[in-house]
């Protein structure tokens, strides 16, 4: 397989000879795939970066492969940088998980603790990254955790597009591979334990990627410790494998109307351009509750998430200013 470099080729005008596309990354090597479906290794040796799912051009020089550029990235999913922050979990910097990204999948574990507020961090940092997303409920065989996930998330966000699966369900994992679009290239995505690598073997026909079993706590272990991309031979569609995430959230603008659309549409109507929707005369939002044309859990986790967020805000500034 390709990994998507004819399409993309295509669809940018390239000459397909000399490009290749990251697979894996350790330092300033790189293991790539050719058109032909040829894994090589390739290096640099300038300082610029590059990343799992990128599409570079390459040189031969005395048998090595050198990589010379990158192409035109369609897309970069990043989030902020963990560190071990008490108040904030987050650098200002942005790590760069994956690019040209067409699927990515949030994962969610039945067995682990589960909070709406977690799922919004997902959904609202990476919602301005992709267009296809979906959620994924693991191990579904914990039914009745499973389904108060599910009913928790419907009750305020019933469009997200959510599948729960076993490992151990047939059923369900055929389900859950009509997900994946052939020739696309997807990100899995979530915390430690959630069951990433597990699905990356099933997807793959094969146990190529060791799996660590969940804490006695409930906390995930970390199986995977570096951003990996694979051809799934079951839905003929590239997979990126990453780290557990430790905490979420994005230096970069936020888009919140994957989660808080009605809220967006109705606050065009306030009678002040910079209402907050809280205590304000004329304000829409507050009017909609009012009159039960707006859920008030809803509003209730707009406040939640638009607290957090500006918690963030004031404190890269207060860093930023520290710095300088």
């Amino acid at each position: 397989m390709d990994f998507g470099i004819n399409a993309y080729c295509i669809r940018h005008g390239f000459v397909i000879a000399d490009i290749v596309r990251i697979t894996e990354k350790n330092r300033n090597v790189y293991q790539v795939v050719n058109h032909k479906g040829d894994h090589l290794q390739a290096i640099t040796t300038n300082d610029k970066d590059y990343y799992v799912g990128d599409f570079v051009s390459v040189t031969t020089v005395d048998n090595q492969l050198f990589i010379t550029h990158c192409l035109t990235r369609e897309n970069v999913i990043s989030k902020a940088r963990n560190t071990t922050s008490k108040d904030f979990l987050f650098h200002v910097e942005e790590q760069i998980l994956a690019t040209n990204v067409d699927q990515l999948f949030i994962l969610i574990a039945a067995d682990q603790r589960f909070t709406l507020s977690k799922l919004e961090r997902y959904l609202m940092v990476f919602s301005g990254m992709v267009k296809d997303i979906k959620i994924l409920i693991s191990k579904n065989d914990y039914q009745l955790k499973t389904e108060k996930i599910l009913e928790d998330v419907s009750r305020v966000y019933p469009h997200l597009r959510i599948c729960s699966y076993s490992i151990l369900n047939e059923e369900s994992l055929l389900h859950l591979n009509t997900l994946f679009e052939p020739g696309e290239t997807a990100l899995l995505v979530g915390s430690s334990g959630v069951g990433k690598s597990t699905l990356t073997n099933y997807l793959l026909n094969k146990v190529s990627i060791i799996t660590n079993d969940v804490r006695m706590d409930g906390k995930g272990k970390h199986t995977t410790t570096a951003t990996k991309m694979y051809h799934a031979t079951s839905s003929e569609s590239y997979l990126i494998d990453s780290p557990g995430f430790k905490g979420i959230q994005t230096s970069r603008e936020i888009d919140s109307e994957i989660l808080f659309e009605d809220i967006s549409r109705l606050a065009v109507e306030c009678k002040f351009n910079d209402c907050k929707h809280q205590s304000e005369p004329g304000c829409a939002v507050k009017s909609a509750i009012k009159n039960q044309r707006l859920d008030s859990e809803m509003y209730a986790r707009f406040l939640y998430q638009k607290k957090k967020r500006e918690g963030y805000e004031r404190y890269i500034r207060d860093k930023n200013r520290k710095k300088g």
